[in-house]
C-alpha cells in the first residue's frame, strides 16, 4: 500500500493494486485481457486501459458463474491477442496519462 501511494505512476494488471492507485488517483496504466475495464474500473480518470482489439472483446463475462473461459481464437495454446502489446503501444499509454518519458 505505501509503495502505490508514493507512486508517481502505477502500471500493471487489473489487480488489487491497480484498484488503490485508482482509489489514490495515481496516474495508471492498467493491462486488460478479456476482461471489460469498465467491470472493474468506474471510470477512465488519469487511467490507460490498455486492451488490444478482438472481435470477442469481454467475453470472460459471457458466461455466469464462471471464472472464465478459454480464448475463443487460440484456447490455451498461447496469449490471448487481447493481452498482447508492444514496447511502444505502453510507452504511448504511458504517455497519455503521464506525459513525455525517456527510454
Amino acid at each position: 500500500m505505501s509503495l502505490v501511494y508514493n507512486a508517481d505512476l502505477f502500471i500493471g494488471h487489473d489487480s488489487g493494486p491497480s484498484h488503490i492507485a485508482a482509489a489514490l488517483e495515481i496516474p495508471s496504466v492498467i493491462f486488460f485481457g478479456s476482461v471489460n475495464p469498465f467491470f472493474r474500473h468506474l471510470d477512465n480518470n488519469k487511467k490507460v486501459f490498455l486492451q488490444s482489439p478482438c472481435p470477442f472483446a469481454h467475453c470472460y463475462h459471457e458466461i455466469p458463474n464462471s471464472f472464465g473461459q478459454p480464448c475463443r481464437l487460440v484456447g490455451h495454446r498461447e496469449a490471448p491477442p487481447c493481452c498482447i502489446h508492444t514496447t511502444d503501444q505502453v510507452i504511448e499509454a504511458i504517455t497519455k496519462v503521464y506525459g513525455e518519458v525517456s527510454v
